[in-house]
């Protein structure tokens, strides 16, 4: 026995199937943007104070990547605030002059198949930061730039400047 089903109701529930709830995707990086993440051709400095940051590749999904931050902010008790493919990791102000360290990390896409993670101090002192990237955020976040057993930073199509430590 066939059940008929109505156009309206058919069309809602094919609406609601083909809508599944996912994270939004991440911005997909130009030939410009390329560009400006080569250090010769980085303007960032004459418009950022806090230049410092460090980016990676990873053919990590992007909801995997928001969660390994938001975990290693739990282990160092950071308040996680999430804007689409943004991610804003904030320190307690006690202990800092220069108040709480704060890290933003950006998600872009890179290919269909790799992002690109940006990582920039946002504010507090910058001995802090290196400590917490030294001992949090890169190895735990290591792994994820090793995505299925294979390195991508070894990878001869990567320009170096897409992986470099430090860029100002």
């Amino acid at each position: 026995r066939s059940s008929t089903v109505s156009e309206s109701e058919f069309e809602s529930g094919f609406d609601a199937r083909r809508r599944p709830v996912s994270m939004p995707r991440p911005a997909s990086l130009n030939a410009f943007d390329l560009i400006s993440f080569s250090p010769g051709f980085d303007l960032s400095g004459l418009f950022d104070d806090d230049g410092e940051g460090s980016r990676f590749v990873s053919g990590a999904p992007v909801n995997k990547i928001i969660s390994k931050l938001e975990e290693i902010a739990k282990v160092v008790s950071f308040t996680v605030r999430k804007k689409d493919c943004k991610v804003s990791l904030e320190g307690s102000r006690e202990g800092s002059v220069k108040g709480p360290l704060t890290i933003a990390a950006e998600i872009f896409e890179l290919t269909p198949a790799l992002v690109v993670v940006e990582v920039k101090k946002k504010g507090g002192d910058k001995m802090e930061y290196d400590e917490f990237c030294n001992k949090e955020l890169k190895p735990k976040l290591q792994n994820l730039s090793k995505e299925n057993g294979e390195s991508v930073s070894a990878s001869p199509s990567l320009p170096a400047f897409l992986l470099s430590d430090e860029y100002q």
